[in-house]
């Protein structure tokens, strides 16, 4: 039995567009392939980086 296909918002890209059922796991070579190693940790400064996305804080209250 096959899962009926859900629209997600206009828009937007969907995250898992392409992936299938029917294809083999990849590997971490595969994703290291694509998406490289993640940064070492520190590497990042991670409260600067939130100061200037603009982020409010209110936990998704704050949506219009």
């Amino acid at each position: 039995m096959k899962a009926p296909e859900i629209a997600g918002p206009p828009g937007l890209p969907r995250l898992l567009a392409g992936v299938t059922s029917t294809e083999a796991p990849s590997t971490l070579d595969d994703h290291l392939a694509v998406f490289g190693q993640l940064p070492p940790p520190g590497a990042i400064d991670l409260p600067a980086l939130v100061e200037a996305s603009g982020l409010q804080g209110r936990g998704g209250a704050g949506f219009p």
